[in-house]
């Protein structure tokens, strides 16, 4: 915490506070530690998503296909640029389903936005096949998966920073990463108010959307540690995954942002655990009264009856854990996985 602290005394003797030096070093050395250039810090992992979809012309009357189980800000941001969601069902790893995509499409069909959820990368191979066959863009929702191997292989890579995830903030912040010049040249303008080159003279709608400086500070000084964050998050899942009887499906590089299982008769397991768990998530977004569609999705729904996230974090020790296998192995017993 002392090299946090002291990069945050810096800012404030600095007196500046936007979009100054402190977020153009920690676009360059995000650049840096994911191999790619174009990254441009905003003020949340949602706004990353949005102005992405809107810099790469996404808009009304398009059509995005993107999965149902995920948080809500991922259909949020295409619902906010005035194209359509279209849900395509999860598989076993929880994330999109290729082999369902392709029957999703249509001529409106303008980009398939993937999430890499709790930290496992979506089979980016077939899902980047289907589009290059079908010219469509591909959006990344990376807010759960900074450091998962693969990043990078669509059109824009969205992360988060809020304080759970791999690269922990102290409030809210987010990046995005555009393969294109000209799509991160957009983006850099509508975060700004629709600003490019001259204060005051705006050239589009934009939206006031600045990674502050306080935050790009704080988060240079963890980026450093990023790897050995997830290194000791991945140690921690492989003991889980030793002495689990219900550890979850990892086909592909796994950060492990959440640790989640599947347990039938999940409410019943939860009441004879004495840790806090959470459930991600507990209905399919298409059921949210914001965005109601009358579909089904299997898959989804029988993953937000039996989903439960036990306790994971660069914080804790193995010793931590073993107590969590233990009440949730015995819980079971009495409570056998679907």
């Amino acid at each position: 915490m002392k090299a946090e602290l002291f990069a945050i005394r810096r800012v404030l003797e600095s007196g500046q506070f936007i979009l100054n030096r402190e977020v153009e070093a920690f676009e360059k050395e995000l650049s840096a530690y994911l191999k790619m250039p174009g990254v441009l810090g905003v003020n949340s992992g949602t706004d990353a998503l949005v102005i992405a979809l809107e810099a790469l012309g996404i808009g009304e009357g398009d059509e995005v296909i993107t999965t149902p189980f995920t948080f809500f800000a991922t259909t949020e941001a295409i619902l906010r640029v005035g194209a359509k969601p279209v849900f395509c069902d999860i598989d076993k790893t929880f994330c999109i389903n290729p082999d369902l995509i392709e029957k999703k499409i249509t001529s409106r069909t303008q980009a398939i936005l993937v999430v890499h959820l709790f930290g496992q990368l979506c089979d980016m191979i077939r899902i980047c096949s289907i589009a290059e066959n079908h010219n469509l863009l591909i959006i990344e929702d990376a807010a759960q998966a900074l450091g998962v191997k693969g990043l990078g292989q669509g059109d824009a890579v969205c992360l988060s920073f809020y304080p759970t995830k791999n690269l922990p903030g102290i409030g809210d912040g987010g990046a995005i990463v555009f393969k294109e010049e000209g799509a991160y040249r957009r983006a850099e303008m509508l975060r700004n108010h629709g600003q490019r080159d001259r204060k005051h003279y705006h050239e589009h709608i934009g939206y006031n959307s600045r990674l502050d400086e306080i935050q790009a500070a704080v988060l240079r000084v963890r980026l450093k540690k990023l790897d050995s964050y997830i290194t000791i998050r991945r140690g921690l899942a492989e003991i889980y995954n030793a002495n689990l009887d219900c550890p979850p499906v990892a086909i592909r590089d796994h950060t492990y942002n959440q640790y989640v299982i599947r347990v039938k008769d999940r409410e019943d397991l939860r009441g004879q655990l004495s840790f806090p768990t959470s459930v991600y998530y507990p209905l399919p977004i298409y059921k949210q009264k914001a965005c109601r569609q009358n579909i089904v999705c299997p898959q989804t729904e029988q993953a937000c009856k039996e989903t439960l996230a036990l306790p994971i974090g660069h914080k804790m020790k193995p010793e931590d854990i073993l107590p969590v296998i233990s009440e949730v192995n015995n819980g079971r017993q009495a409570s056998p996985a679907s």
